[in-house]
């Protein structure tokens, strides 16, 4: 129970008592008498509306927080959002530490990278002995560019005994954003270990699976295990018995990196196919992952030599997300298309 209302309580139980136990004036007119109770009564309404308004706004708060955990397991992150930060607004102390995580990976997946970085700080002020603060806030240091801050922080959060192996995998990411090839190389190598120690220990964990075959796509390495890989994670999601992470695993996560291994494989048309079809089903409001579906898209349709469609493809992965993993390659592809053709000269 919250201080506001213990005092409330406090208070209807010292007026009813009050109300109960005083004696009745012997010599007063019956006029008086009446008025006296009518106040009294009144008193008493007062202090018992007040106490209701402020429980059916404890629990309106409750609701919303609730809810909006609710929203942020579902992947409908903006929601999730409004409702964190009304929540935090009305009732600060029921913001608890877990929830603003969750609010900072919404943040993340939304594409709010300065609110993500503050937040994360702020969680790192908090409770500086808990690893994901750390990763939060260099994952949005990285989508920010700021690959010397990402790397700082990935450090710090692989200090820690029970850091996962995405800390691993990402700072191998940012190391070869930088062009640091030996030490992204080093980073992604240790990833591997760490993702087949969890597989063999527990081959139902879907996230070392997922994680595994992500790290293969980006860093092109051993491909041919990918599918495998997704496959598996595909059965181990499909028996979960979480059903709000079920569905945007099934209907966009795992198609979305199906369609990249199939892109790496040359079957260019199956992966448009498996593509568009995470588009359809993908959470709203989420940036990087649907900007990194765009980006795919562009070089299927760029492979199939259809230059047009790849440049608005590229275009629109820009506009949701900076999408640093692969700017480069999409300001040269963009150049590519837009370079104008050298007039021919008369002989």
């Amino acid at each position: 129970m919250s201080l506001i209302l213990q005092v409330f309580f406090v208070c209807f139980l010292a007026v009813s008592c009050a109300t109960v136990s005083k004696p009745e004036p012997e010599a007063l007119p019956s006029s008086e008498n009446g008025e006296n109770g009518q106040k009294g009564l009144e008193e008493e309404d007062v202090v018992v509306k007040e106490i209701s308004q402020t429980l059916t706004l404890e629990k309106t708060v409750d609701n919303l927080y609730d809810n909006a955990y609710q929203s942020y397991l579902n992947g409908k992150y903006e929601d999730a959002i409004i409702g964190f930060e009304t929540g935090e607004l009305l009732n600060s102390q029921k913001m608890q530490f877990w929830r603003k995580l969750s609010l900072n990976y919404c943040y993340l997946a939304t594409g709010r990278y300065k609110d993500a970085q503050n937040l994360a700080l702020l969680l790192i002020n908090e409770k500086p002995d808990y690893w994901k603060s750390y990763m939060n806030a260099a994952l949005a240091y990285l989508w920010q560019g700021k690959f010397q801050n990402a790397i700082e922080h990935f450090q710090k959060a692989d200090e820690f005994q029970d850091a996962e192996p995405s800390v691993e995998l990402y700072l191998g990411i940012a190391y070869k954003l930088l062009k640091k090839e030996d030490l992204a190389q080093k980073q992604f190598v240790k990833a591997e270990e760490s993702y087949r120690e969890i597989m063999k220990n527990n081959p139902d964990d879907e996230q070392a699976f997922i994680e595994l075959a992500y790290l293969y796509l980006y860093s092109d390495k051993n491909n041919g295990e990918v599918l495998r890989l997704l496959d598996k994670a595909k059965r181990i999601v499909e028996d979960s018995d979480k059903p709000e992470e079920k569905q945007i695993w099934l209907d966009f996560y795992l198609p979305h990196l199906k369609g990249m291994f199939l892109y790496k494989e040359e079957k260019f048309e199956d992966s448009i196919l498996t593509l568009t079809s995470a588009l359809e089903k993908s959470p709203s409001g989420i940036h990087v992952d649907l900007a990194e579906v765009y980006y795919y898209l562009g070089k299927n349709y760029k492979a199939l030599k259809n230059d047009a469609k790849a440049q608005e493809f590229f275009k629109k992965a820009l506009e949701i997300d900076p999408l640093v993993l692969y700017t480069d390659d999409i300001q040269t592809q963009l150049n590519k298309v837009l370079k104008p053709k050298s007039p021919k000269t008369r002989s």
